[in-house]
């Protein structure tokens, strides 16, 4: 009797098989002129990814970390400010907010959707706040316009993570032009991903996309001036050709994640927690979270028969030993705490077969 073929938690030579030509040739043609920094190749696809997201300006950068320290830079945030946003993301959004010498503060989330509660937010805004930094958690979308309409209230901008979003819609609209700017990531496992690291900013506002052109770059304005203190964050030409590849086929894999979605919903309904979708909105499912009481028992089960999960995130930000400095003594946040410590992430790739997905469902029930 023959083995069931493993279920990988990702299958990146999967998705590159079927155009794997077209990218060799196009990096060998940015090696062959010999232009990795900047230039044509970047500026291109910065036109793309914007036109994609509905947006008018797009900075390529070497990071999605570098994107939101980035924002947060251009927007005048930094010593003695407060930035909200939510404990049971990527620690990455909390250390754009260390680096850029704010304070974090964190509002718990929503029990259903496992996203930003705006009903929550007013009680921790105070006059130091300057922005909101709501995640579009593990590909789906948050309730943009409560949270706007908090901010609103507040007189301060919010920004989107947006790092694990890249083509999701709220009410018709790209995530990536709800906000005063989006921080976008292209890790490889990204719905969009490099071949190695990368990001961007995608922004309405031509002053911050201006700013934040030059902070990528030394702060340089114009060759050999310097108006500002910058950093080395630009995205390489080598990313940008192979990323112009992959957009062409975003929507299509993201189509696919989303029926995979569907076919876990159908079969786990009733017998795992997983989190609701906010009405109105089209996710793009980066990742498939549910809930176990026995999480590291549920993954060695299920890689002993060859399916292979992850935990994102088992530790809650504001228990992390890097941020403790930052976090009031006593703080909790119970919803995201619990979510945190329950958390196992199925398999999730544009590529899995329904035989593939019936297999995770059939050894999860």
């Amino acid at each position: 009797m023959t083995e069931p073929r493993p279920v990988p938690f990702l299958d990146l030579k999967a998705q590159i098989a079927p155009f794997r030509a077209e990218i060799d040739a196009a990096i060998a043609d940015v090696v062959d002129n010999t232009a990795f920094i900047l230039g044509e190749r970047v500026a291109g696809f910065e036109k793309a990814f914007a036109e994609y997201c509905e947006c008018s300006h797009c900075v390529g950068l070497d990071s999605g970390t570098q994107a939101l320290h980035l924002i947060l830079r251009a927007l005048g945030v930094g010593p003695g400010d407060e930035v909200v946003t939510v404990p049971n993301t990527f620690i990455a959004t909390v250390s754009a907010i260390v680096q850029s010498g704010a304070t974090p503060v964190f509002v718990d989330v929503d029990p259903d959707t496992w996203l930003m509660d705006p009903a929550a937010l007013e009680a921790v805004l105070t006059p130091r706040t300057k922005a909101l930094l709501p995640v579009h958690l593990f590909g789906n979308v948050l309730p943009f316009a409560e949270i706007q309409a908090v901010a609103d209230a507040a007189g301060v901008p919010v920004i989107e993570d947006a790092c694990q979003a890249h083509g999701a819609r709220y009410k018709g609209r790209r995530t990536g032009s709800l906000g005063a700017a989006a921080a976008f990531s292209f890790y490889p496992g990204k719905n969009l991903g490099a071949f190695g690291d990368g990001g961007a900013v995608t922004t309405a506002d031509p002053a911050t996309a201006e700013l934040l052109t030059s902070l990528r770059h030394h702060g340089q304005t114009r060759k050999n001036i310097h108006d500002h203190v910058g950093y080395t964050g630009r995205l390489d030409a080598l990313q940008a050709v192979v990323l112009s590849l992959k957009l062409k086929r975003l929507d299509a894999w993201n189509d696919r994640r989303r029926a995979i979605a569907a076919r876990y919903r159908e079969r786990l309904a009733g017998s795992y927690r997983m989190p609701e979708l906010v009405a109105d909105t089209e996710p793009v499912h980066h990742l498939f979270p549910i809930q176990s009481p026995d999480p590291e028992g549920l993954i060695a089960r299920l890689a002993e028969n060859k399916v292979f999960c992850g935990r994102h995130y088992p530790v809650a930000c504001h228990r992390q030993p890097a941020l403790t400095a930052y976090i009031p003594e006593g703080a909790e946040f119970p919803v995201a705490e619990t979510l945190c410590e329950g958390i196992v992430s199925l398999p999730m790739f544009a590529e899995m077969t329904e035989d593939m997905v019936d297999r995770v469902c059939d050894l999860l029930l």
